[in-house]
């Protein structure tokens, strides 16, 4: 379901000037898979000022054996603009980082348009101020509907001519506490290649449709300078009415 709030990548290329693959996770602390308690199948319409919070934790090793741990926090806000002539939905998130000698930073933002089906599409996206990447082609980042079994194969085309390619199942939902709460989540098992940072990764998510957001994250990032290992968690989050 193409996450990738970019928030995986982001933080693994701005430790190690990449991102990408891996083998994810599946165990989270505090699920319970046997809990019935469902989900909700439908994904919330995201409403200016919603805003959700995550700490981040993990390690990066680097190919001449070097590895550092990481910790930081991840704040993400959505807010209604124009953009190229249309109201649509502008993601912003800021990611701070401390390593054991310093601390990281970088601001992301990222344009969406939620369909009449609920479904989320990218537009374009920004690092740091620097210059907008419109996409070309996509695919949706975020399906409407939820429910097991669901997949896709798909590609996102920049204008810069770089692409990401991505591959995602919904294999199951669960019950799972993180410090924001309790939560009925999606899990999702996703795996792809960004060609503008040579990055390789796959991850395992759980998603609330709920809140519209993912609650925890955790896999492996690969580039041809190092491994990321990271873990996101929601720690609090605002809902508009």
């Amino acid at each position: 379901m193409k996450p990738k709030l970019m928030l995986f990548a982001i933080v693994a290329t701005i430790l190690s000037g990449c991102g990408g693959g891996g083998t994810a996770s599946e165990s989270i602390p505090g699920g319970t898979p046997s809990e019935s308690i469902p989900p909700q199948t439908t994904t919330r319409l995201i409403q200016h000022g919603d805003y959700w919070e995550y700490e981040i934790s993990g390690t990066v090793v680097y190919n001449d054996n070097r590895s550092y741990a990481l910790r930081g926090t991840v704040t993400s806000s959505a807010a209604q603009v124009s953009f190229d002539g249309e109201t649509v939905l502008k993601i912003t998130d800021i990611v701070e980082l401390r390593t054991n000698s310093n601390e990281v930073s970088t601001t992301v933002e990222q344009w969406y348009r939620q369909k009449p089906d609920r479904s989320i599409v990218l537009l374009a996206r920004r690092t740091d101020g620097g210059p907008i990447k419109r996409v070309l082609s996509t695919e949706n980042f975020v399906p409407g509907t939820w429910q097991v079994g669901l997949s896709q194969d798909g590609e996102t085309l920049f204008d810069n001519n770089t692409r990401e390619t991505f591959s995602w199942t919904v294999v199951g939902s669960q019950r799972l506490s993180v410090p924001a709460g309790r939560f009925s989540a999606w899990k999702v098992l996703q795996e792809g290649y960004d060609d503008d940072i040579d990055e390789l990764y796959k991850y395992t998510e759980f998603y609330s449709p709920e809140i519209g957001a993912y609650i925890s994250l955790t896999g492996t990032s690969e580039t041809p300078e190092s491994t990321t290992t990271l873990t996101f968690r929601l720690t609090r989050y605002s809902l508009s009415p």
